[in-house]
């Protein structure tokens, strides 16, 4: 089991880097360094050109690290009777391999329509879906299957926390692929005021996304307080933790992000920290699952040999 969950853990890893080279390539405006897919103008070694390759990379990426991963994942899961048997560990895996082709096609598609936006968020939202998968799958291989028993209140806020993160991921995407994110030169105000007059759509989009950060912010706060309240897993609080800390680096970013005209020193590290809230997000709530306690009959059960 041990080897599965290191090859689970890599698979995982290289999902995350693959969304953070994704950042790169938005933030370089390098989409369309190769216009074609999955040649790159045609071939399949591309010119020497900066944005070309930055695209090329992310591609390699993909092909050469998470589709070989998986596929190794899936077989290690359809060649074990026991990983078999562990029917939300194979449901996790066959679609972590679905959603990845599909993954692939779609980034295609992408390139295809020239960038469009909703296609844009599409990806992110499917690239996203792959990690979920992942996670689950590396967490349930290094600890196993989950306790019986319900979720515990915290665990429903964090699940709650995790989906809001993942929605403003897509906010954010949309951002990009409507070229909005300047659409307000100042942070947090936008044009001074708290809200706006918005007679563009690039406005509006950006004012969700600032609207959503302050749920995101009021989310994480809550399952906080929440987790070290009610929770007394060391684990489950490191983590929460983490959730903080990483929240209040991506807001930072964010103001970089206006202050520094969507340099990709900061429009990079935007994506990959709430890549990273998200992951943490859902190991919290993975780990507030596990966190639940034995019911009583299964104790008396287990002791008298039942």
């Amino acid at each position: 089991m041990r080897r599965f969950a290191v090859v689970a853990l890599a698979a995982a890893v290289s999902a995350f880097v693959l969304i953070a080279a994704g950042g790169l390539v938005r933030a370089t405006d390098s989409g369309l360094g190769c216009p074609d897919w999955p040649l790159c103008f045609g071939k399949w070694m591309p010119p020497a050109d900066l944005h070309a390759w930055i695209e090329h990379a992310h591609r390699l990426i993909a092909g050469v690290l998470v589709v070989p991963l998986i596929g190794v994942l899936l077989v290690m899961t359809l060649s074990s009777r026991q990983r078999r048997k562990d029917r939300p560990l194979l449901v996790a895996v066959v679609v972590a391999a679905v959603l990845v082709v599909a993954q692939a096609l779609l980034g295609a598609a992408v390139v295809l329509a020239r960038l469009s936006a909703d296609l844009v968020a599409a990806h992110l939202a499917m690239a996203l879906s792959v990690l979920a998968a992942l996670v689950f799958v590396a967490e349930r291989a290094r600890n196993g299957p989950m306790p019986q028993g319900n979720m515990p209140a915290p665990a429903h806020l964090a699940l709650i926390t995790t989906l809001v993160v993942f929605t403003q991921m897509l906010v954010g995407s949309w951002v990009t692929g409507s070229h909005a994110g300047l659409a307000y030169a100042d942070f947090p105000l936008m044009d001074g005021r708290l809200v706006p007059h918005m007679t563009r759509q690039d406005q509006a989009v950006q004012f969700a996304h600032r609207a959503m950060s302050v749920l995101v912010l009021v989310m994480v706060v809550w399952v906080t307080i929440a987790v070290w309240r009610a929770a007394a897993d060391a684990v489950a609080r490191r983590l929460a933790v983490a959730l903080v800390t990483l929240t209040a680096v991506q807001l930072v970013l964010g103001w970089l992000n206006v202050m520094w005209r969507l340099s990709a020193l900061s429009v990079v590290p935007h994506l990959a920290v709430g890549t990273a809230m998200f992951a943490v997000a859902q190991l919290m709530v993975l780990r507030l699952r596990r966190a639940v306690p034995v019911p009583e009959r299964t104790v008396v059960a287990s002791a008298q040999g039942v």
